[in-house]
């Protein structure tokens, strides 16, 4: 019978133990979720600027889908993490992207059922609501 150095293992352990120690240090669920919100009300405005600057001579269906995409991702992604928020925070984010949501599904069905000449003029006017709408509730939170 041959008997085995414990090397082999101390030299794993040796590894193993500071990365799990480092891993351990992470950022908290609460810290994670406030970067999410942020990176998700930045997608938002980008969105909200672009089509604030939408003209009858510059817009196009596929601008204005991926315009309206944009805030869409950016919503979800404020919508994944405000469960993991807390406080007047977790009410402060709720309230904003609800609102901003409905806003922007108002919009939506309202332009579905224009023609074309007719869902331009009317996004001018939907995207200045909208911009206003944001203002209200997201420009607010801090990040």
């Amino acid at each position: 019978m041959s008997v085995r150095s414990p090397r082999p293992y101390v030299a794993v352990l040796a590894v193993l133990v500071p990365i799990a120690l480092v891993s351990g240090c992470g950022e908290s669920e609460q810290a994670k979720a406030e970067k999410t919100v942020c990176e998700g009300k930045k997608e938002v405005n980008d969105g909200v600027d672009s089509l604030k600057s939408v003209t009858l001579a510059t817009a196009s269906a596929s601008t204005v889908q991926n315009d309206i995409k944009s805030i869409e991702a950016g919503l979800q992604k404020v919508k994944s993490a405000q469960s993991k928020l807390s406080g007047k925070r977790k009410e402060e984010v709720e309230k904003a992207n609800a609102q901003l949501s409905s806003e922007l599904t108002t919009i939506e069905h309202e332009l579905a059922t224009l023609s074309l000449p007719q869902a331009l003029t009317k996004l001018l006017t939907a995207a200045e609501k909208l911009a206003a709408s944001y203002k209200q509730t997201f420009a607010p939170i801090a990040c």
